[in-house]
């Protein structure tokens, strides 16, 4: 009795612990909840980008950093901020777009989407030369927990 009531305590905690798959790009860190996949890519004529996703409970959760040759001033930085916001906003499957501001110019998007999805999406600046955004899209019950788990493994260096 002692044994399996002990082999249900495990196997238990082995069901809810989740996977820990940390990312390391180039002056950042993020932990994703299955392995990611990553690739280089050039944004338009001046961004690079380092872009890490992840594919889970039927979730695309992502990070992608672009880094600028020079810094951008404040009002470039607004500009680039509301582009990302009406492209966000403009794709096909888009229905509402809630945008909320955080401390320190943190944008926060959350945009409901067909067939009862939605996607979270926190852009922010780190810097003059760099626009970070961490996202995550699918079914609108299981957007949030992993929105939270993401935004607070994002780390820089």
């Amino acid at each position: 009795m002692r044994v399996r009531l002990l082999l249900a305590v495990v196997l238990t905690s082995c069901a809810t612990a989740r996977a820990s798959h940390p990312f390391q790009g180039d002056g950042f860190s993020v932990t994703f909840p299955a392995e990611p996949a990553a690739r280089r890519a050039h944004e338009g004529p001046l961004a690079r980008a380092q872009i890490a996703w992840a594919n889970h409970d039927d979730c695309r959760i992502e990070a992608a950093v672009f880094d600028f040759p020079r810094a951008l001033d404040e009002g470039e930085r607004a500009r680039l901020l509301a582009k990302v916001e009406r492209g966000l906003g403009a794709r096909s499957d888009a229905h509402r777009v809630a945008r909320r501001r955080l401390r320190d110019g943190v944008l926060d998007l959350t945009i409901a989407l067909d067939d009862d999805r939605a996607g979270i999406w926190r852009i922010f600046y780190l810097g003059g030369t760099r626009m970070v955004q961490l996202s995550v899209v699918g079914p609108r019950d299981a957007i949030a927990a992993h929105s939270r788990e993401l935004f607070a493994s994002f780390s820089s260096d």
